[in-house]
């Protein structure tokens, strides 16, 4: 199990984490391409993905950037290389919700990872 916990920064993943999954996630160890096509090395791996955002989730889900955000991260990255996608969690806002919305977000982390 894979568990990625992560902001989006301008629509994207932070820089620190594109480096990772650049390196880690590489021919080779990740993937292959053979005579076939791709072939995904890690299906025996499950992942889950929480991420924060600093604006509404109204704005991410009508500018359609929720979706893009969903097939960049779970499949152009993840399902590519064979990992099974369980829970991917917006929490959005975040820096303008009250106290009281920032536990039940900490505590839906706690519902999902009990859950899994």
């Amino acid at each position: 199990m894979i568990t990625f916990v992560f902001p989006i920064w301008w629509t994207g993943l932070p820089a620190r984490l594109k480096g990772y999954i650049d390196r880690v996630f590489s021919h080779g160890f990740a993937y292959s391409i053979g005579s076939q096509g791709v072939q995904p090395l890690l299906s025996s791996k499950k992942a889950v993905i929480f991420n924060t955002t600093g604006s509404p989730k109204e704005l991410y889900e009508s500018s359609g950037m929720v979706k893009s955000l969903n097939q960049m991260m779970e499949d152009g990255i993840l399902r590519f290389c064979g990992i099974q996608v369980l829970r991917h969690v917006y929490f959005n806002a975040v820096p303008f919700v009250s106290d009281a919305d920032r536990k039940a977000m900490l505590e839906e982390v706690r519902r999902v990872a009990q859950s899994i």
